[in-house]
């Protein structure tokens, strides 16, 4: 389980993002949004979906495999 799946489904997700996150963010479209936030999961999907070259460069620019270590 992820921290995300904790999160309350009544909490707007914004309350739980940077203003950079929810800039770049809102400029995905569903399907990249949520590949983000599965990205956020693990140090394994992190680093797959940095090593992705269809992975928005904007929202790359959020992630650091550093918070896992």
């Amino acid at each position: 389980m992820t921290d995300l799946e904790l999160i309350d489904d009544s909490e707007p997700l914004e309350n739980f993002l940077m203003p950079e996150e929810q800039e770049v963010l809102a400029e995905l479209t569903e399907e990249q949004f949520d590949d983000y936030l599965d990205a956020c999961s693990s140090y394994e999907a992190m680093k797959a979906y940095l090593d992705n070259p269809d992975s928005p460069p904007q929202a790359k620019v959020l992630l650091d495999l550093n918070c896992w270590k």
